[in-house]
């Protein structure tokens, strides 16, 4: 629906907000009115590239270890999103039931919550966001 009515404009500035946002990892995004979690995806898989980069750097720098402690530390690794979170909430549940269904369907499982909330009067602390 919304390629149709913005004839795909809606996915560049999607890219673009999170460009301007640069988030790093260990951010804590809340997407307000964020629907079927078209920006909770495109911010998931941004910070986890940037976390692999982090990792691929420290890695790099520790060139005095073995092959083996290399590869045990990066498997160890549990967080591929460097600590990171996004919380989708919207008020009308039929579109977090379909944000749910696609997070599903593309894998999505870590660092991803949805929450059925009214942006005038969230349901959350304050400063628990960036």
């Amino acid at each position: 629906m919304n390629d149709m009515m913005s004839l795909g404009i809606h996915r560049v500035w999607k890219d673009l907000l999170l460009w301007k946002m640069r988030p790093l990892p260990g951010t804590q995004l809340l997407d307000v009115a964020g629907g079927t979690g078209d920006i909770a995806f495109r911010f998931l898989n941004y910070v986890q590239s940037q976390h692999q980069r982090k990792q691929k750097r420290q890695l790099r720098a520790q060139q005095n270890l073995s092959w083996e402690e290399i590869a045990k530390e990066y498997q160890n690794e549990e967080d591929s999103l460097g600590g990171s979170r996004v919380v989708v909430c919207d008020i009308n549940k039929e579109m977090l039931k379909v944000g749910k269904q696609k997070a599903l369907a593309q894998g999505y499982r870590a660092g991803l919550a949805w929450v059925l909330g009214d942006a005038e009067e969230l349901p959350f602390d304050d400063d628990k966001f960036d």
